[in-house]
């Protein structure tokens, strides 16, 4: 039994899933590398795909805008989404 194509886990998702989620928050890039103890590119490389996040990376922004990491692991809408 396999898992659909849609509800699988990835970080091909995540930079566009942290842009929504801080955009849902009105928090600025500066604001949310501030919050996670990062520096504003990494946000920034995250968010534009050229970066894949650590899994420590992905809790201190998970935290910061104060969601579940399985979140950012989905396309919006997914079934762990917020």
């Amino acid at each position: 039994m396999g898992v659909k194509a849609e509800n699988k886990w990835s970080v091909e998702h995540v930079g566009d899933r942290v842009l929504e989620e801080r955009t849902l928050k009105c928090m600025s890039r500066k604001a949310l590398a501030d919050m996670a103890d990062l520096h504003y590119d990494a946000i920034l490389k995250l968010e534009n795909g050229a970066r894949r996040p650590s899994l420590k990376t992905l809790c201190d922004i998970a935290n910061a805008l104060s969601i579940n990491v399985t979140t950012l692991l989905h396309p919006k809408g997914g079934p762990w989404a917020t």
